[in-house]
């Protein structure tokens, strides 16, 4: 009797369960939840102090692991290469790495691997890091290789010469990449006249004559402690820690801050330009779309991200992906985005398919971009989404201390509030539909974009008959 009751209860419970679970929508169809307005980084967390020279500290604690990871970002990079020597600043931070202080580049490999650290430095367009990880232990050790690095780096004349032979090799490689081509192509057809035009890498002519004293002087222009971030976060004591930044940073005298590089055209291109970059023997093709964009401060970038993530940024349910992939089959893969630099980047479009369906393919990204802008604006349930998608993807990008203190430092970098990340999520709630139509409207102009095609000119001049004047090249 009582096995009886309980079936017969369980039977009840199940068939409830099943006409509530039945009534209630799956997980993906219900409203994003609203996020929590929380600080990112815990009161009291993090430090901050500015040397006599100018030096910038930001020290986060984070006691979860006994690990470090410590390092300085001078808000210069690659943007900044001489004319005619692009790819210097690249060159620059290599070397810087093979050799300083009282250890050559030997030494250096050999004494940073016995202690199961990681040291490296990185030039970015808008600012170089060197940074070294590891064991909170190793503290003094791990900064004593990241101030030898940025104050002593030797610039021996034969690490100097390996390295550029390796920038070298890494550029004819680099050709055989029609994505390579496509970008540095794109760069080429947008700013003719402008450091934005090169890669940041330079190019072989570019770069074949640089040499020790073109490196060190580069050195000198990078990296100033007035326009410096030394940043740590780990297990530590930041006043202990502090002392010793002091006493390693503390003497390196203030100098001259490099000028940023002048902005590039507001308008680029001024009319349509249509670029194919002849490769005989492709199959598939590699298509750009581009023109001017955003520089990282604007106010509207938010606006316009959520945008982009409509259009072309968000994957697999973004407008372009829908409709080129989805309904027509034409590619497998397309994304659009802004490129935020110090001065405006460039808005662009990117995407391949077969030499004989890159007309069809280009018809409809250029018919998509048009109809944001007013035939079919964006419409509510697509901006809560792509707010959601922001949202999310800001949560996830700050899981880990280290990747919080980064985006501080960005911030830094380029003079953005210091209470940017707080304030993110209300930023990107706030941001209303007609903001979204208006930008769309002022930022994406697919009647006077460049258009720049990778692939066998043989094929694709006929089939771009209409769009515009084409200017075949090869590289």
């Amino acid at each position: 009797m009582k096995l009886a009751t309980a079936r017969f209860a369980a039977a009840l419970a199940f068939g409830v369960c099943f006409l509530a679970c039945a009534s209630t929508p799956p997980a993906w169809e219900l409203p994003v939840p609203a996020a929590r307005e929380t600080p990112i980084v815990t009161p009291g967390a993090l430090v901050q102090k500015r040397l006599p020279n100018g030096l910038q500290v930001m020290l986060l604690r984070d006691r979860s692991r006994p690990m470090i990871a410590l390092g300085l970002t001078s808000k210069r990079g690659a943007a900044i290469d001489p004319a005619g020597q692009e790819g210097l600043a690249q060159l620059m931070g290599e070397v810087m790495q093979r050799g300083a202080g009282e250890r050559d580049a030997l030494a250096i490999a050999r004494d940073v691997e016995a202690l199961g650290a990681s040291l490296g430095v990185s030039v970015r367009w808008d600012s170089s890091n060197v940074g070294a990880s590891g064991l909170s232990r190793d503290t003094d050790a791990l900064l004593g290789f990241v101030a030898d690095v940025v104050l002593r780096p030797r610039f021996e004349k034969a690490e100097v010469d390996r390295a550029r032979e390796q920038q070298l090799a890494g550029l004819a490689a680099s050709l055989d990449n029609p994505r390579n081509v496509l970008g540095w192509q794109l760069q080429r057809t947008l700013y003719p006249d402008h450091r934005y035009g090169v890669p940041s890498s330079g190019l072989p002519e570019t770069v074949k004559p640089l040499g020790p004293d073109d490196v060190r002087a580069m050195h000198t222009r990078i990296f100033q402690p007035n326009n410096a971030i030394f940043r740590a976060v780990g297990d530590f004591e930041p006043d202990a820690l502090l002392e010793k930044i002091e006493a390693a940073f503390g003497s390196w005298r203030p100098g001259p801050v490099a000028k940023p590089v002048p902005a590039p055209p507001r308008t680029t291109p001024a009319a349509r330009e249509i670029v194919v970059v002849d490769r005989p023997e492709m199959v598939q093709v590699q298509i750009a779309i581009a023109h001017e964009g955003l520089q990282r401060n604007d106010e509207r970038r938010i606006a316009a991200s959520l945008l982009n993530n409509i259009l072309g940024g968000s994957g697999f349910s973004s407008r372009l992906t829908v409709r080129l992939r989805a309904n027509e089959g034409l590619t497998y893969s397309i994304r659009s985005g802004f490129v935020l630099r110090r001065r405006p980047g460039r808005f662009g479009v990117a995407t391949f398919t077969r030499a004989d369906q890159a007309r069809p393919a280009i018809d409809l990204l250029l018919e998509e971009v048009e109809a944001i802008r007013g035939e079919r604006p964006v419409t509510e349930e697509e901006l809560r989404n792509s707010k959601g998608l922001s949202i999310g993807h800001f949560s996830l990008g700050l899981e880990t201390s280290e990747s919080v203190l980064g985006s501080l430092v960005n911030l830094a970098v380029y003079d953005l509030p210091e209470d940017s990340l707080d304030t993110y999520r209300a930023r990107v709630n706030a941001v209303t539909l007609e903001e979204v139509h208006a930008l769309a409207r002022e930022l994406l102009h697919p009647g006077r974009a460049a258009i720049v095609i990778v692939g066998p000119a043989e094929v694709l001049v006929p089939e771009l008959e209409g769009l515009g004047e084409v200017e075949v090249v090869s590289w």
